[in-house]
């Protein structure tokens, strides 16, 4: 088991640590949701109140600098697995992020009336960061976090399922750009409801991107919707869309919200249109950084050097 960050604990009272239940665990390098979520959306708890049932403990010895190398064992004695916990240096001007998995997966049986031996089943993977200033990662990580959607029912009377996963498609160049995936299954629901939703931030604020704006420079619009007609093209052909719904479709994406910054080009995604043309497909349509012309500002290492 690796812990990748603790800069903001002393090691020193590691030592004392209880391992607390709790249906939230870290661990993994690395993808936040959609309608279902939205990054503006209100965070999900990860889990409740700290369990005061003791889990487990950690032994082990603090080295010259600072990191604790020991064993973690579970509260019956008879399973350990090896531990290293780390002080992770907060970069000033990061490059790019420690990104975790975040793992909330509980389920609750339905009560009162509800139907027989269904449930409410809440199984979520997200994205957290490490490694940047302290008011930084509090910016940057309610965007990661569940939108409220994904919460545990309360009450659970009727079986809910709801599902996210998280892929990260740029951690560099000062930029970090991600895209959570889910879906909620409602037993009342007459279908289930999917989609995505994408931050896209710089490492060093926290501040959010705008497609129009930040990354594409006023200036640079003509140019960008160009590319973007361009990269249209084979689904236009294919489909026999007439110049004026291919227009509809170029202006649409072009004001899109739902896009991801990756190492080849800017990937516009339909996800954040109407349902008509969220139907377009989950792919969406990649302009690669070399159609565009570089813009100034920090979002310029996107193109290269």
């Amino acid at each position: 088991m690796r812990i990748p960050g603790i800069a903001a604990v002393s090691l020193l009272s590691v030592l004392s640590l209880r391992c607390d239940g709790g249906s939230s665990s870290g661990g993994g390098a690395a993808p936040s949701p959609p309608p279902p979520p939205s990054s503006a959306s209100a965070p999900a708890s990860a889990s409740a109140a700290p369990s005061s049932t003791k889990t487990g403990a950690i032994a082990g010895d603090v080295g010259p600098e600072g990191a604790l190398d020991g064993t973690w064992t579970n509260a019956q004695g008879d399973k350990t697995l090896p531990l290293h916990l780390a002080v992770l240096p907060q970069a000033t001007a990061p490059r790019s992020a420690v990104v975790v998995t975040k793992k909330l997966h509980a389920t609750k049986p339905v009560g009162g009336h509800g139907a027989k031996n269904a449930v409410c089943k809440v199984t979520l993977d997200y994205a957290e960061v490490f490694g940047l200033p302290a008011a930084v990662e509090a910016k940057i990580n309610p965007k990661l976090a569940p939108a409220v959607d994904f919460a545990m029912p309360d009450p659970c009377d009727h079986g809910v399922e709801t599902t996210a996963t998280f892929d990260v498609a740029h951690n560099d160049d000062g930029v970090l750009s991600v895209r959570t995936t889910g879906s909620i299954v409602d037993a009342q629901a007459a279908h289930p409801s999917s989609g995505s939703s994408t931050v896209n931030v710089l490492l060093d604020t926290g501040a959010d991107l705008k497609l129009l704006g930040d990354v594409v420079k006023p200036a640079d619009e003509k140019a960008f919707r160009a590319a973007l007609a361009s990269a249209v093209d084979a689904v236009a052909k294919r489909d026999h869309w007439d110049a004026d719904s291919k227009g509809i479709v170029v202006d649409a994406l072009a004001t899109s919200t739902s896009f991801l910054l990756e190492k080849q080009g800017i990937r516009v995604l339909a996800d954040s249109l109407p349902h008509a043309m969220a139907a377009l497909g989950d792919e969406g349509f990649l302009i690669p950084y070399a159609k565009l012309p570089r813009p100034a500002g920090r979002v310029a290492a996107l193109w290269g050097k």
